[in-house]
């Protein structure tokens, strides 16, 4: 299969069972991912009927730096499903991690049922609060002055906060340059 063809069959495989917007900048970011990632495909010849996209990342945990695999994209085509194609591939990514000496695979998983039987168990709970502006409580005034700077001229100041607060995170990312 030629790489543009691959490139276009993950693509909309992806698109079909996420239903993400189709702009050009999605597609962008969507082939960078690809292009930074492992990519577990499961052909019926020509025809990608299932896949898998695992990011090689690093996460912090208890002060060490660990190699961990993102699954992502886990998508099949309706027609193919029921077949294990998706275990099958599963599988393949847990042998290579073990083979690799990966110890950690994140996922964002739409059915946690279905991801342990892998193996995979929620650990981190996102919660938000809405607090209204009235509610917050008074803090004493700090000196300095907050200022509007481009991307690359506040890239570097981001990165020593980033840095700062991951002291106090256990299976945060780290995140690169």
């Amino acid at each position: 299969m030629q790489e543009t063809t691959k490139a276009e069959a993950i693509y909309q495989l992806a698109h079909y069972a996420f239903q993400f917007n189709q702009s050009e900048e999605y597609k962008n970011r969507l082939n960078y991912i690809v292009e930074h990632s492992k990519h577990y495909g499961s052909y019926d010849g020509e025809t990608l009927a299932s896949q898998i996209l695992a990011t090689p990342l690093k996460v912090q945990f208890f002060n060490q730096v660990f190699e961990m695999a993102g699954v992502g994209f886990v998508s099949s085509d309706p027609s193919y499903r029921g077949e294990g194609r998706i275990d099958q591939l599963m599988t393949d990514i847990l042998n290579d991690c073990k083979e690799n000496k990966v110890l950690f695979s994140y996922l964002a998983p739409f059915s946690y049922p279905f991801y342990r039987r892998y193996g995979y168990e929620l650990i981190f709970e996102q919660i938000a609060y809405d607090v209204p502006s009235r509610e917050w409580p008074d803090s004493k005034r700090m000196p300095g002055k907050i200022r509007r700077q481009t991307w690359e001229d506040a890239k570097v100041d981001i990165k020593t906060v980033y840095q700062a607060s991951n002291r106090n995170k256990h299976g945060g990312l780290q995140r690169e340059d």
